[in-house]
């Protein structure tokens, strides 16, 4: 027995309600990672080192911020419709589509 809603019923599948966001590539979690690596070396090796780090750290971390900052409000306010995608209007509900 088949739940409503299962594949193969019929039923249309749902409308997407939100877009998916999917960060862009940064090279900043690996270089806070390295950062980090540095200052923890240096601790054991040579005050010096611990302060690069350091401040490579606080740099990184910083850039890495801003980043996701800007990218953030470029996204579009939560309630807004979501964007029309071609895959949802390729299929008119209520039509089956048998193999």
């Amino acid at each position: 027995m088949q739940k409503a809603g299962a594949p193969g019923d019929g039923a249309a599948p749902p409308q997407a309600s939100e877009q998916i966001h999917l960060p862009k590539p940064s090279y900043l979690p690996v270089v806070v990672a390295f950062a980090l690596t540095i200052a923890l070396v240096g601790v054991v090796l040579s005050w010096a080192l611990t302060g690069i780090g350091l401040i490579l750290l606080a740099v990184a971390t910083l850039r890495w911020i801003r980043q996701t900052r800007e990218e953030i409000a470029t996204l579009p306010l939560a309630g807004s419709p979501p964007l029309p995608h071609p895959g949802n209007a390729a299929i008119p509900p209520g039509k089956r589509i048998d193999a």
